[in-house]
């Protein structure tokens, strides 16, 4: 989440949240935080096993 701010992103989608044990954390606090950050930004959660079509974005990097 700090790197998509510092990084201005224009989207994001989250992976790999629930899978891996990284942090002393409970499993389900990540997903809870992402989807409180999500409500101002273009960060997308998909549910465990969820899909999400996206089109082609063309932009020059800077």
């Amino acid at each position: 989440m700090q790197l998509y701010d510092e990084f201005n992103c224009h989207c994001a989608i989250a992976i790999h949240w629930g899978a891996f044990e990284l942090a002393d954390e409970p499993l389900d606090e990540p997903p809870q935080l992402l989807i409180e950050y999500k409500a101002e930004r273009a960060f997308h959660l998909l549910k465990i096993g969820g899909t999400l079509a996206i089109k082609r974005i063309n932009y020059e990097l800077k």
